[in-house]
């Protein structure tokens, strides 16, 4: 998981890198590509901080180790990855506001908090 992490991450500083220097600034294909490689590559990131937190947390767990959940960590790393898209999607078409910004975050929050909340056992 990692790996598919790191590649991401490269692939998408890649894609920047190289449509960065060999396109034309006012392209709307290159502002999609430095659009698209910035997200790949901050989910990329955000996953492998995230899995490297999780693994530390899980290790310095007490009374006893538990489990690390990697999945968890890599679902929020592709959602800081898809709000760092979405802002600068935002940006790109002059829509950045506090407004929007509050809106699209709240929706991530949202979202987080949803698939993170463990179902409660019924008594009875």
């Amino acid at each position: 998981m990692r790996l598919a992490l790191a590649a991401a991450a490269l692939g998408g500083a890649a894609i920047v890198v190289l449509t960065v220097v060999t396109r034309d600034v006012d392209d709307r294909g290159a502002l999609a590509l430095v659009v698209a490689g910035t997200t790949l590559a901050g989910a990329g990131l955000a996953g492998l901080v995230a899995i490297f937190l999780e693994e530390r947390a899980a290790a310095r767990a007490t009374p006893r180790r538990r489990p690390a959940h990697r999945g968890r960590a890599v679902r929020r790393g592709i959602g800081v990855g898809l709000v760092v898209g979405a802002f600068a999607l935002l940006r790109a078409v002059d829509g950045l506001s506090v407004i929007t910004a509050t809106f699209v975050l709240a929706g991530f929050v949202l979202a987080e908090i949803v698939l993170s909340s463990r179902r409660l056992l019924r008594s009875g």
